[in-house]
């Protein structure tokens, strides 16, 4: 079996042992990875496959018995999760490593192009699409690409760009509510956890913004490149970096939502 049909084949028998959805890189805006469901307890065979054009890095979400990814063949799909039958497939302008997120009637997912997008969940129909611009884009070879994946909360989108801003994007409409640039381009994912943004970029630094206006809370330099996405559970934030190192971060006291300026500790 070629790779680029390891990951859905794989994915298909994970996603048909479970009831409910999974709509959301990591699974919730945490990125906790807390699954809610019983997971299968062996495997006995491949029940199907599915093939693409290209490598497919992107995660599965599962919704309503169907399933969304993107491959870097540039295209997005949805995919019956029982029996592999294709539903729809939309092109974009380049690969697709993000992993989709589903809400309210919508996929919404980003590329190697430099555009976010978002597509209407039923039939695939392309509702707008946001360009990611300047930024470090002259200074690192990933330009102004997106390899992070979206989190929606509420009625705003979060994502980082390889351009090193993190941007907060209306859901309906997919315009610019605000964006921060830090140091580096952002390759994770980040969690969206009691109005804070928390994430990592690849000078090895980590960041928490204020989710209502951009504002940067706290910085914290931890390592030489961070491309891991932080998990945010019981008051501390948990990142892995390219120095051989797991951090667990947070205040010294009370919870992850009251920082400080000098307040992380590790």
């Amino acid at each position: 079996m070629n790779i680029f049909r390891l990951a859905i084949a794989a994915a298909a028998l994970f996603c048909a042992q479970f009831a409910q959805a999974q709509t959301m890189f990591r699974g919730d805006p945490a990125r906790s990875g807390n699954l809610a469901g019983q997971g299968p307890r062996q495997f006995h065979r491949v029940k199907w496959k599915f093939p693409t054009g290209d490598r497919v890095i992107s995660s599965p979400v599962l919704q309503e018995k169907t399933l969304y990814f993107g491959g870097d063949d540039g295209n997005i799909y949805a995919v019956e999760a029982e029996t592999g039958r294709q539903i729809w497939k939309r092109p974009t302008g380049g690969p697709v490593p993000s992993t989709p997120a589903v809400a309210n009637g919508f996929i919404y997912t980003a590329a190697e192009d430099g555009y976010v997008y978002s597509f209407r969940q039923s039939n695939g129909e392309l509702v707008w699409k946001f360009k990611a611009d300047g930024g470090l884009s002259r200074n690192f070879k990933e330009r102004s690409g997106f390899w992070a994946s979206p989190i929606v909360v509420k009625d705003k989108i979060y994502i980082g760009s390889n351009n090193g801003f993190m941007y907060c994007l209306t859901a309906d409409k997919g315009e610019l509510v605000w964006k921060h640039l830090v140091r580096a381009p952002i390759w994770g994912t980040s969690p969206v956890v009691d109005d804070r943004v928390v994430f990592g970029d690849k000078s090895g630094w980590m960041y928490m913004l204020s989710a209502k206006d951009g504002e940067r809370l706290w910085e914290l330099k931890i390592g030489e490149n961070i491309n891991s996405t932080p998990a945010v559970l019981n008051g501390r934030i948990y990142i892995g970096a390219f120095n051989g190192k797991l951090f667990a971060l947070g205040p010294k006291e009370g919870p992850v939502d009251r920082p400080g300026p000098s307040s992380p500790s590790h």
